[in-house]
């Protein structure tokens, strides 16, 4: 069961920021990057933490691609309530720049006659965001393989207090020859009423004891985007 706490650890470290509530270990450095392809577009990301101390993990979170929001947030997570039981919480804060979409203000002139002028067009604006999470989760024995459960949820609000939830529910496996078998359902949704869900199954391969690489699928429930996953993990 230790060797499945671990491993979660880079599962879910590599999915940005659904990190999960185990702390990393102090002083060691993980790293992935990631690139999605789909239908529409291509998205690249890089994810980072670094064990500060027992109970403080520090990170970065960037992503960025030509169509879909781009961010750069730094972050902090901790252990909450009673850490020596099977099922373990978290807390996360982060701070950062995240690009969103708004329609500009402005000023309606009509001089003379003819059809009014068209309105202003949404346009993205990197702004400021406040991220908090909280995560739950606990290691677990299922098909005779160890493997973990979890949930992860956070709040991203920027400096127009429009703020954005989302919510990743994540079940592992751990093989025999020590890669890993994931599936992710993630969610998410706007105070201003837009909302979506994606399935994202993978399999992690490990090539050594500090190195993996994910092979996965992103699909929507909601909608009809899918995407590749293609993704390098580090542990140093």
């Amino acid at each position: 069961m230790l060797r499945a706490l671990a491993v979660t650890l880079l599962c879910l470290a590599a999915g940005g920021a659904s990190a999960g509530p185990w702390p990393r270990t102090k002083g060691e450095t993980f790293l992935s990057t990631s690139l999605e392809a789909g239908d529409t577009d291509t998205y690249g990301a890089l994810y980072a933490e670094y064990g500060a101390a027992p109970s403080l993990t520090l990170g970065l979170d960037l992503g960025s691609s030509l169509s879909r929001t781009k961010q750069a947030i730094a972050f902090a997570r901790w252990p909450v309530g009673n850490t020596d039981t099977p099922l373990r919480m978290a807390v996360q804060l982060g701070l950062g720049y995240a690009e969103r979409w708004r329609i500009p203000p402005f000023k309606l002139v009509v001089t003379g006659g003819g059809p009014l002028p068209a309105l202003p067009a949404a346009r993205p604006k990197m702004r400021p965001v406040v991220q908090t999470g909280f995560s739950i989760g606990k290691g677990i024995k299922l098909l005779g393989r160890n493997g973990w459960l979890s949930l992860d949820t956070r709040a991203e609000a920027d400096d127009a207090l429009a703020t954005t939830y989302q919510a990743d529910a994540t079940v592992g496996l751990t093989t025999r020859k020590g890669h890993m078998l994931i599936v992710q359902l993630q969610t998410g949704a706007t105070d201003a009423g837009q909302s979506w869900a994606s399935l994202a199954p993978s399999v992690v391969m490990e090539l050594s004891d500090s190195t993996h690489v994910e092979l996965g699928v992103t699909a929507s429930v909601t909608g009809g985007h899918h995407a590749a996953r293609l993704g390098l993990w580090q542990k140093f």
